[in-house]
């Protein structure tokens, strides 16, 4: 039957109960420093996130900021750099020789020849408007610093 009033404990289960209660307690300590060094992990990355997301940001910033600058405000620069890099020049070698008369006078040489092409639309201070033929002969014969008459000449512009 059980006892009425204070329990007493021999000597062992006093030690028994003491050493439950420590592991019980040891146990709690433990499972509350993991659950603290947890805590701690999921703060510390969070904020490692954080920079991160903030650097991301910063650099996305960067990157658009120069790509308004260069596309929007300095539009007229970069169009005209381009429209300046849109020449090719090759060579062509002629695979003929002199042709001649029976005189020995020549007919027709090989030379070097230049060929130019021009948009008038493009070239000139009213870049896109619509230039009239003579406007466009005029500014053209400007760029290469040849008189109008000279220039028709030249480009084989008479007859027109």
């Amino acid at each position: 039957m059980a006892r009425k009033g204070p329990q007493r404990y021999t000597g062992a289960e006093k030690r028994q109960g003491t050493s439950q209660e420590r592991r019980k307690r040891l146990k709690q300590e433990y499972l509350h420093n993991i659950r603290r060094q947890t805590e701690q992990a999921g703060h510390n990355m969070r904020k490692g996130m954080s920079v991160v997301i903030l650097l991301v940001l910063f650099l996305s910033v960067l990157i658009f900021r120069d790509l308004y600058q260069i596309s929007i405000k300095e539009h007229r620069k970069y169009s005209e750099l381009a429209a300046n890099t849109h020449t090719v020049e090759y060579p062509v070698y002629s695979t003929r020789g002199n042709i001649l008369d029976a005189a020995g006078k020549e007919l027709a040489i090989s030379t070097y020849t230049y060929t130019i092409g021009v948009t008038p639309s493009v070239f000139g201070p009213r870049r896109g408007a619509e230039m009239s033929d003579a406007e466009a002969e005029e500014g053209f014969c400007k760029i290469l610093d040849v008189d109008l008459y000279e220039g028709k000449r030249r480009c084989g512009l008479y007859g027109r």
